[in-house]
């Protein structure tokens, strides 16, 4: 009412109605608009009702929607991954306790994830058939499961979520395998909420839940190494511990994403593991390589992957 801003940035679709009235006010001030779809942007785009969206600056983490989100029509369709909050590079080994241990964190689910997925189910040979997939260092991702299932067009309507609920639920298993198998080093600590002990028997150390801007950069500095699952939801999709343990000077293992493209091969391909059952056996094997592997990553994401980075480039392409 007062001014015209240069850009109105939009999480997620978040601030944007569903039904476009709030993008028909601004397109008529001439403000600018911009999403950054930061998780599944066919998820965020569920809900939505109106074709407007197809108009937008879309913004997505993974690069694997940029040809679905054209395909439905989007005229305007950007990779930008996920990035270093800046206040993780001031990050000190502070927890003397994880200094020796394999660190997981995480939670066992999404938010309302039963809300989301309400009414939806997965038919048990689906179920069995990604598992295999699983045991064999392959990836039952969202991709996966959307051709598996014959689901195609994403949009309009909440068919996407069928593809999501068999995702996320091949992700748990992922999960939970992972941190099965980085138990078996016998130091493990977990930190999440108390609804792993519920899927996996195995002898992991707990902690509860902490805030993201509270002691978790302190967490990645102290332990021997974090262990990091990506998100199955996003098949090409990085998660914020592939930028922020490294930033806070701390030694990611990480799953064989393909969003680790955007890295030096040089530098990923020492600290992948493509099963669950390589982990204790990365982690033993980068004992000497770690503290210069540690400064390698954090110059590189302190050069080109902070947060500051991705604003201008959002900036530099809305111009």
């Amino acid at each position: 009412e007062t001014c015209r801003p240069d850009l109105f940035l939009s999480v997620n679709f978040a601030g944007l109605d569903r039904y476009g009235e709030v993008q028909s006010i601004l397109a008529r001030a001439k403000v600018p608009v911009a999403v950054w779809c930061v998780d599944n942007p066919f998820h965020a785009l569920s809900g939505v009702k109106t074709n407007a969206w197809k108009d937008l600056h879309l913004f997505v983490t993974d690069d694997w929607f940029l040809t679905p989100l054209e395909r439905h029509g989007a005229r305007s369709v950007h990779h930008l991954p996920l990035a270093a909050h800046p206040d993780f590079f001031q990050a000190a080994p502070d927890h003397p306790e994880l200094a020796d241990r394999l660190l997981f964190v995480g939670h066992s689910a999404f938010a309302d994830k039963t809300a989301f997925f309400a009414g939806l189910s997965i038919r048990e040979p689906l179920a069995n058939e990604a598992r295999d997939l699983l045991a064999r260092g392959e990836r039952p991702d969202f991709g996966w499961w959307a051709g598996r299932l014959g689901i195609e067009p994403f949009w309009p309507g909440p068919q996407a979520r069928r593809a999501g609920l068999g995702a996320e639920q091949s992700g748990l298993a992922w999960r939970c395998d992972i941190i099965r198998e980085a138990s078996a080093t016998g130091r493990l600590t977990v930190c999440g909420d108390t609804a792993w002990r519920d899927h996996i028997q195995a002898p992991f150390q707990s902690l509860p839940c902490v805030d993201y801007y509270g002691p978790l950069a302190g967490m990645y500095a102290s332990a021997d190494f974090v262990v990091g699952a990506s998100s199955f939801l996003l098949p090409h999709g990085l998660t914020q511990r592939h930028f922020d343990v490294w930033a806070a000077g701390g030694c990611l293992l990480t799953d064989n994403t393909p969003g680790l493209a955007i890295f030096p091969e040089e530098l990923t391909r020492p600290v992948t593991f493509a099963t669950a059952r390589d982990i204790g056996k990365l982690a033993h094997g980068l004992k000497n390589q770690r503290p210069g592997l540690i400064r390698a990553w954090r110059e590189l994401i302190g050069r080109e992957h902070t947060y500051r980075h991705r604003i201008r480039s959002i900036l530099e392409c809305i111009a």
